[in-house]
């Protein structure tokens, strides 16, 4: 039981941990996308 117990706190670290990395990778290419798509605008056509 002890056991079982442990193995699901580890499975919601593992869970909580893979949330925020994926969380982190889609903030960082939403900010590259909007970085580029500023620059476009601002640069004179």
């Amino acid at each position: 039981m002890r056991g079982r117990n442990k193995r699901i706190q580890v499975l919601m670290i593992g869970l909580r941990g893979t949330s925020l990395v994926r969380t982190m990778l889609f903030g960082s290419c939403v900010g590259s996308m909007l970085g580029i798509f500023m620059s476009l605008v601002t640069l004179p056509s």
